[in-house]
């Protein structure tokens, strides 16, 4: 079993990962992996790449793994309020880096977030699941047998 969390984003060819992995799978060997997808650039200058399931499920096929689950990850409004709780806390903190006098609205930070994940899982209770728009993509993926 090989298992990447979070991690082929950061590498300069996925490709490569994964030709390298299929390598060193046995038949029937195991690939977990967890790739981010509508998410902000983290780890900077390593922060090389997004890949949608179609993109994943190429390079996997490629290199003779079969994909048996892609189970996306957030709904759109989750993603939404994903993106917007880190832009609020992005924002927050370069206010407090430059010690503006904006720095007092940070006080209603917490709250706003609050109001956003409550709103985003209501919201998210009431309509059917739509992989349109994910935060993540988990995948298990099985070496084909030779």
């Amino acid at each position: 079993v090989v298992l990447l969390l979070d991690v082929l984003e950061h590498l300069p060819s996925a490709d490569d990962a994964i030709h390298e992995i299929s390598r060193v799978l046995k038949s029937g060997g195991s690939l977990i992996v967890q790739i981010p997808f509508l998410y902000p650039l983290h780890d900077e200058p390593r922060d090389f790449s997004r890949l949608s399931r179609h993109g994943f499920a190429a390079i996997a096929d490629k290199h003779g793994l079969d994909i048996e689950c892609c189970n996306a990850q957030g709904m759109p409004i989750e993603t939404a309020a994903l993106l917007t709780n880190i832009s609020i806390s992005k924002l927050v903190l370069g206010w407090i880096a430059r010690k503006e006098p904006a720095l007092i609205f940070s006080i209603l930070a917490p709250i706003l977030i609050l109001l956003i994940n409550l709103v985003a899982k209501a919201t998210s209770c009431l309509v059917q699941q739509d992989d349109f728009m994910p935060y993540s993509y988990q995948v298990l993926a099985k070496r084909l047998i030779k």
